[in-house]
């Protein structure tokens, strides 16, 4: 069964002080520009909030696509951060309605660039952040050195 979400009030999630800054960063840029490509947001995030991000991965289990699973109540917070932080890059693309099989799919994309850019930090790789979106694509956005 796939279910529609319509997107977020950004208004909400700027309210919410309790998010990490890596989701409020995303959500104030939205709404005060109105735009936010996902590699703009990705170079706009400071080395600590990446790592902020990274780490919130860690005990997420991705081995079924379908149907992430949580290994601790604090990766099930960090899971629905990251399902926040999806809804808000879409909407800084221009999405507006999402089904949970392209969210799924969002989510496989934010883990691979999480990936993709902490390699680039650390000069393993050089990336197409003009390329990086959550929809995927076919321009590619990360080559070996």
């Amino acid at each position: 069964m796939i279910f529609q979400f319509n997107t977020i009030q950004i208004d909400k999630v700027l309210a919410d002080k309790k998010l990490p800054n890596w989701v409020l960063k995303a959500a104030f840029e939205v709404k005060h520009s109105g735009f936010l490509p996902t590699g703009e947001y990705f170079e706009k995030l400071d080395d600590v909030e990446l790592l902020e991000i990274k780490n919130s991965l860690e005990y997420i289990n991705t081995e079924n696509y379908l149907q992430f699973e949580v290994m601790s109540e604090q990766s099930e917070v960090d899971l629905q951060n990251l399902t926040l932080l999806c809804f808000i890059l879409a909407l800084g693309e221009g999405d507006v309605e999402i089904t949970s099989e392209s969210l799924s799919g969002m989510l496989q994309y934010l883990f691979l660039l999480v990936g993709i850019e902490s390699s680039y930090r650390e000069g393993k790789v050089d990336v197409h952040r003009e390329n990086y979106s959550l929809y995927g694509g076919n321009k590619p956005v990360v080559k070996n050195k």
